[in-house]
Order: structure tokens, then sequence, then C-alpha cells
């Protein structure tokens, strides 16, 4: 019997126009929300506070959410503009690259708390790394202690929200060796990354192995977007990141082993085009940056830079990624417009901990005011 093929053709079309109709309305919402992002008066507001509750009345006015003091509004904005951002995108692969990074994160506290419940107790239990190869769960410790499984308690305040995963969940599949429920790449992630640990036993190694993972991860969902504007800002972020990190590393003298494992993959310039410069001089470092946006960056970042200078790198580097950002402006509707209005609160969010921090430390607003880094809309 010969298969009958539906025409999908123009149910394709169909989803296309409400796609694009979608798009169209958020653009246009996205324009006037804009308008509360802090302007130049708010900011000045801000270097000139005295005290948290000056902060405060300028966060309402800038429609952040009531809470106790400016750094839980601050985290209580870092999760609802996801919330906002996951619920209006008519496609969920813009969202998940953000979920990704607060996954990895999270994976990150539960590994080195359930490795922590594990050496409070007994090492005994130490599974043979070359034992069933082909069995992902031999390669976990046990972390269950005599009582079972302690909760996760208070280190959940520092979990990152939203996640594609409950951090209380998280917690307890990884902790009974359950890869069901997780996407597959963070159980493959929490394997690897204990196998990693088991060998020296340094924290470090997770983090350094799960920020690859989270940014490898983050690359592929992008594309599967088809969004240049997004890719492109990734991959700028992600030069950025492994530049900053050649530096220090030189200037450290760390060693380029740990510098192979600190690199991001993802970038422009590829991880083994950055590694052999550990060794080489400016010069040599310049020639492979010379016709990127990040010269000025490396001219600045000589082993003598002065503390100052650091922090000016770091501005630097914000406001390329904002140079990058404001190409969205000039789009009438499409992903982009939600997309930079995230990544620009984001950076807002940076700016008023910078100020917070500088408050607090009776640092002059002069100091906050070299500190800050561009704002998204630029005449106001």
């Amino acid at each position: 019997m010969e298969v009958q093929h539906i025409e999908t053709e123009p149910g394709r079309k169909r989803d296309h126009k409400q796609r694009n109709d979608r798009y169209l309305y958020i653009s246009g919402l996205v324009r006037a929300l804009e308008l509360k992002l802090l302007d130049r008066a708010q900011m000045n507001r801000l270097f000139e506070a005295r005290q948290m509750e000056d902060v405060d009345r300028v966060l309402s006015e800038a429609g952040y959410p009531a809470d106790d003091g400016p750094e839980e509004r601050l985290r209580a904005e870092s999760i609802a503009i996801l919330e906002w951002f996951m619920k209006m995108m008519p496609q969920s692969d813009y969202a998940d690259v953000f979920l990704a990074f607060n996954d990895a994160h999270n994976l990150k506290l539960v590994l080195k708390k359930l490795l922590a419940i594990w050496i409070a107790g007994s090492r005994d239990d130490h599974p043979d790394m070359m034992q069933e190869e082909n069995e992902e769960k031999s390669l976990l410790p046990d972390f269950m202690g005599i009582d079972g499984l302690p909760p996760i308690g208070t280190d959940v305040r520092h979990a990152l929200l939203p996640a594609a995963v409950e951090p209380a969940v998280l917690y307890r599949q990884i902790a009974q060796h359950q890869p069901e429920g997780l996407p597959e790449w963070i159980y493959q992630a929490a394997v690897e990354a204990v196998r990693r640990y088991l060998i020296r036993y340094e924290l470090s190694d997770i983090d350094l192995y799960l920020d690859q993972v989270a940014w490898r991860e983050a690359h592929h969902l992008a594309k599967m977007t088809d969004n240049v504007f997004f890719c492109d800002y990734l991959q700028i972020k992600t030069d950025l990141i492994n530049l900053d990190m050649l530096i220090r590393a030189r200037n450290l003298r760390m060693g380029s082993d740990i510098l192979k494992k600190a690199l991001l993959p993802g970038g422009l310039i590829a991880e083994k085009e950055i590694l052999p410069l550990y060794d080489q001089d400016e010069e040599s470092i310049l020639l492979i940056y010379r016709h990127t946006p990040y010269s000025t960056l490396v001219q600045l970042a000589q082993p003598d830079t002065k503390t100052g200078d650091k922090a000016e790198i770091g501005r630097m580097s914000d406001n390329i990624l904002m140079e990058k950002i404001r190409e969205a402006r000039q789009i009438t509707s499409g992903p982009e417009i939600p997309l930079a209005f995230v990544l620009a609160r984001q950076l807002e969010i940076k700016n008023i901990r910078v100020v917070l921090t500088c408050l607090r430390n009776g640092l002059p607003p002069a100091r906050a005011r070299e500190l800050v880094r561009d704002s998204y809309l630029p005449w106001r």
C-alpha cells in the first residue's frame, strides 16, 4: 500500500507567519520596556547614593521587583527577566541557552556538596575507574550516607534560577545515580566532572570542566536558532573570556596545563590558536588579535598592568559586548529585540552591583563612574 504523504508546506508557512506575528508583538512591547532601563539621571542618583534606601528608590522606578534590599532585588530581577523571556519567546531554544549556564552552575553546587558528604564519610567506596567502563553509574561514588541523603539545605540559596532542572531534583538524581528526568548532557557532565576530580581531588577541576561543558552546550543551542546575532554575541563573549584567561595565566605563571583546562570552546579564535601564546611574547599575541575588536585590550594587558588598568580592561570587554547588543536597535522586528533587552538588563544589573560594591567600601562616586559599563540606550 502506497503511503500518502501529507503536504506540510502550508502548515510551515502558517507557523512561520504566526511566529513573525508574535515577534512583531514582542518587539513593540520591548521598545516600551526599554524605557524602564536606567537613564543617565537615574545612574547619577546611584553614583551619589549614600545609603541603600537611595538605591532602592531608583530600582523601584526602574521596575525591579520588591524585596529585602538592593541585592535581593537584583537577584529577583535576574530570575524575573529570564522567566519573562521564556514566557514570551515562541522558540524555546533562545531561553535554553541561558538555562544551560544556570544548570551548569547548579551542578557545580550539587557535586561539591555531594563530594563533601562522601569525603566526610568514607573513601572506602572509591569507585574503580577502570571497572565497568560502559556503566556510567559505576563511575560515581556512593553519596548516600548511613542515614540516607541529607537535604540540600541552605546550599539551594546559591543556585541560579530559572533552570531546566530544579536544584533539589538535580541534587537527588545525581546523588542516587539516576539520569532519568535530566538532560543527557547534564548527567554525562556530572560523571566526567567527578572522574576528573578523583584524579587530583581539586575542586577547581570541576569548575573548569563544567564551564567548558556549559559553553559548548550554549553554542550548540544557539546554532539551533539559526540566529547570526545570537551566535556572534556568544562567540565574542567566549573570545573575551579566553583572552582574559590567557592574560591572567601568563601574568600569574599558572602553567599551560591550567590554561588548557580553562579555555572555552566556540570562540572565533580557537583554543588551539590561543594555547601556544602562553609561552610566546606580546608581539605574537598582538599578531593573533590584530584584526579583532580585542586588539586594544591586548595592548593594555601587559605583565606590569596596574590594578586600575585591569578594571578598565573588564569595563572595555563589556563595552565590546554592548556594542554588539546595540545592533538589535537597527532591527524593526525579530528575536534579536527581546534577546538584546534581556542582555542589556543583565549588564545593567552588573552596573548596579558595581555601584553597590563602591558604596559598601566607601569609594568615591568618581570611582564608580569609571567602572560602570555603557548603557543600551546611549541617548538617554
